[in-house]
């Protein structure tokens, strides 16, 4: 072996001794009287922290490899500031640090520490003392900046059991408690992670956390640079009131969780993205009234600005014609109540939309606005570019399905003035029942200028085939008889623009309210919903048991336009009827009534003291009117006659011209005498 190896080897030895006689000095010597050491660990302290250090009593203990320090009642003091005191603290000292010099440990966990938080009247914010203020940071003296300084260099520290009150005497409040902090910051070269968690005061909430990390460079030039997460959970919003600005628009809800991510630079917020969630919410917005949801879930990110607007109660059309942005909604049992325009509340089930504007768009891109209740299921996408600080001139370009889509409920949908009141009222009262599967749905235009009578300006349509209808196109009112109702149709319903068309390939009507006709090429159309007086058009052609028309001369008020004549008669075999109604939905005393009855050998009794016309043919006339025979020709008591003129107006008659024969007067009169 060479010398030199052999004086290497000496070497290590003798450090290993030395180590094993630190070691064990430390763990049976320096541990077990470590309290004798408090004047010159104060002293180190002191000088590291370039604070007045006060410790009450300390002890230690061996854990594993490491030896770790208990320190009692702990108190750092600074000139003409409050005092902060840990009443315990555990720390494990890295040895490292001593070879520089200093004094660092690699963990500390600081036991029923209590801060007071505080916000004066100049909006300035206050830390047991410490003025906080990142921007002129540098400048500030003696308010704690070493030790809280010092405090950031060390490795880890937990918190447990912390106590946290906030007093903010530009609110006049009452102090707001925070108990069970606890949480864990670790720093490393490059930045500085934390995760913090506290329950507040009883009655506003259950949970709240902070967690995040810092950029370390930032850090040690007094800035903010990194990111943060803060999670509230149960919040109440009305006891939060005291302390925060929450958004006017929300009146009220039962609890609130939130979570918010925040991008800092240069110690300030530059973007935010929030999960939020309301319970039995309520709000009164100016743009969009009234609106309830019992569960709504809410996701957003952009521009911290763009938050900000909402906070200064910004306009929302403004809002959002300036910063990119996207969110989701995601909302059930909701309820719009006294929306400008509509008499009746507007509920969804369920409600989704997902939208959001690139930074290069001027237009917000619709990707999903999902509406579903019991009514209709729709689900649409498009775009709309905002214009001005009214909703209502935007532009809309949007698309989609409506599935089963209830005809019944097609009203609620309709605004006035911009639709007549009259219109909306008969889509209420005329569309009884029916479904349409699926629809297509369309618009292109400005709010504003609905209903699009000019092409130019906008296009509306709604599209599809619908099945098992019943339309009251003309109800019975106090003052009308009404028309009978259109049943069981199957067709297509199409609104377009200003106008309602519905075209039924079959349905079924009972003129006497029991008794079926077919109907066929059924069409109901309202020519203008916005219209002063709009005008609803009713044709149809329909063929069916004869005795079942004559219920339209009671049960309509046909039979007194026609001077009741025909109230008493009887038919038999079948007829054809086409119908051609025209009614002033505004105006009931406007209406127009045409149609006719073609006869087809058929049976009829006019009264019932004289026998029936057999072998009936020819057309009867009818409107509101009267009655107009067109070459109407039987046979009646054994001759032919023909019936001519027309009835319903004063001194109107039915003119019979014909011949009869005396033996069918002498059997129908039972008297045998006449004819012979």
């Amino acid at each position: 072996m060479t010398p030199l190896f052999r004086w290497l080897g000496r070497a290590l030895l003798v450090g290993y001794v030395l180590i094993v006689i630190v070691v064990l000095g430390v763990r049976y010597w320096l541990i077990p009287h470590i309290d004798d050491w408090r004047e010159p660990i104060t002293k180190a302290l002191s000088a590291a922290t370039q604070s007045q250090i006060e410790i009450g009593r300390l002890s230690a203990q061996w854990n594993d490899v490491l030896p770790e320090i208990h320190v009692h009642d702990l108190y750092v003091h600074e000139a003409q500031q409050q005092s902060l005191h840990f009443p315990y603290v555990k720390a494990r000292f890295k040895w490292r640090s001593a070879l520089a010099g200093q004094v660092h440990f690699s963990y500390l966990r600081v036991d029923g520490l209590q801060l007071a938080l505080w916000r004066d009247q100049n909006q300035q914010l206050h830390l047991a003392g410490k003025t906080l203020g990142f921007e002129d940071n540098k400048e500030q003296d003696g308010a704690h900046s070493g030790f809280i300084h010092w405090l950031g260099q060390q490795d880890q520290i937990e918190i447990q059991n912390a106590h946290l009150v906030w007093r903010d005497e530009s609110r006049q409040a009452p102090p707001l408690s925070v108990t069970g902090l606890h949480g864990v910051l670790q720093r490393s070269e490059q930045r500085l992670q934390f995760n913090l968690e506290a329950t507040p005061q009883l009655g506003l909430g259950k949970k709240m956390q902070l967690r995040g990390h810092l950029a370390q460079e930032a850090l040690d030039q007094g800035e903010l640079q990194g990111v943060l997460y803060v999670q509230l959970n149960e919040l109440s919003p009305a006891a939060w009131q005291q302390w925060v600005d929450l958004p006017t628009d929300l009146t009220e809800a039962t609890t609130l969780d939130t979570q918010l991510w925040l991008q800092v630079k240069d110690s300030q917020i530059r973007d935010l993205s929030m999960d939020l969630r309301v319970y039995n919410g309520v709000w009164q917005s100016r743009e969009l009234g009234h609106i309830e949801a019992k569960s709504l879930r809410f996701f957003t990110s952009g521009p911290w600005e763009s938050f900000r607007a909402v906070a200064d109660e910004v306009p929302l059309a403004q809002r959002l014609q300036s910063d990119p942005f996207r969110f989701e909604l995601y909302a059930k049992d909701v309820v719009l109540r006294n929306q400008a325009g509509f008499n009746q509340d507007l509920r969804a089930d369920r409600l989704e939309l997902i939208a959001k504007r690139d930074p290069t768009q001027t237009a917000i891109a619709l990707q999903k606005l999902l509406w579903h209740n019991s009514d209709v299921q729709a689900q649409l996408h498009g775009t709309w570019t905002p214009h001005g600080e009214d909703l209502t001139q935007g532009d809309w370009d949007v698309q989609g399905e409506l599935n089963q889509l209830k005809l019944n409920a097609l009203y609620q949908y309709f605004p006035t003035p911009a639709i007549s009141g009259a219109a909306v009222s008969w889509l209420q009262h005329g569309l009884l029942d029916g479904t349409v599967p699926t629809a297509v749905f369309r618009l292109k235009g400005r709010f504003a200028q609905f209903p699009y009578t000019d092409p130019k300006t906008g296009l509306f349509y709604i599209g599809g085939a619908f099945k098992q209808a019943d339309i009251d196109y003309y109800p019975t009112t106090a003052k009308e008889k009404g028309w009978p109702k259109v049943e069981q149709a199957s067709g297509y319903v199409m609104l377009k623009g200003n106008s309602l068309w519905v075209n039924a390939d079959q349905a079924l009507l009972k003129p006497n309210t029991k008794d079926a006709v077919q109907a066929t090429q059924v069409q109901v159309h309202i020519d203008d919903f916005s219209a002063a007086e709009p005008q609803l058009i009713v044709n149809a052609k329909t063929a069916g048991p004869a005795q079942a028309y004559l219920g339209l001369m009671t049960h309509t008020d046909l039979g007194g336009w026609l001077g009741h004549a025909f109230d008493g008669s009887r038919a038999t075999g079948s007829w054809q009827v086409p119908l051609d109604l025209r009614f002033n939905l505004k105006n009931e005393n406007d209406l127009e009534v045409k149609g006719h009855i073609q006869f087809d050998d058929n049976s009829v009794q006019l009264v019932d003291f004289l026998p029936p016309l057999e072998q009936v043919k020819g057309r009867l006339h009818f409107s509101d009117q009267g009655a107009r025979a067109d070459q109407i020709t039987a046979r009646w008591l054994g001759g032919a006659i023909q019936l001519s003129q027309q009835i319903g107006q004063p001194g109107e008659l039915l003119h019979v011209k014909g011949r009869t024969t005396t033996e069918a007067w002498a059997q129908y009169m039972e008297t045998p005498a006449l004819g012979e």
